[in-house]
């Protein structure tokens, strides 16, 4: 299912999320960052060079699929952005087993 990831109230991309883990309540997706992703990038690739991921401890991260339902996970969500590679990746955890039923319904 399709999903927007925010910062604050800033769209910064797009990711095809998947269940990843079914029993944990975790999603995952490749990110296509927009230009405003830009702005946040190089602390993003800091923070994951020092501790391997960005989250939501780090900024505020939200959610939001593509039927405008904002995802309230218990776990997180978390940005990997290593300076090497080219791929952007998002995840999620301790979504409700609702949302992630709906997921696997609409991959």
């Amino acid at each position: 299912m399709n999903g927007y990831l925010y910062i604050d109230d800033l769209k910064v991309g797009e990711a095809n999320f998947q269940v990843i883990d079914q029993s944990m309540g975790a999603i995952g997706g490749q990110l296509t960052p927009n230009s405003t992703y830009e702005v946040y990038r190089t602390k993003i690739q800091e923070l994951c060079e020092k501790k391997g991921i960005a989250n939501i401890e780090d900024f505020k991260f939200k959610i939001i699929l593509d039927n405008e339902i904002t995802i309230h996970p218990e776990g997180g969500i978390g940005v990997t952005d290593i300076t090497e590679f080219e791929e952007i990746y998002v995840e999620s955890v301790g979504i409700s087993s609702n949302v992630i039923a709906m997921v696997n319904q609409l991959k």
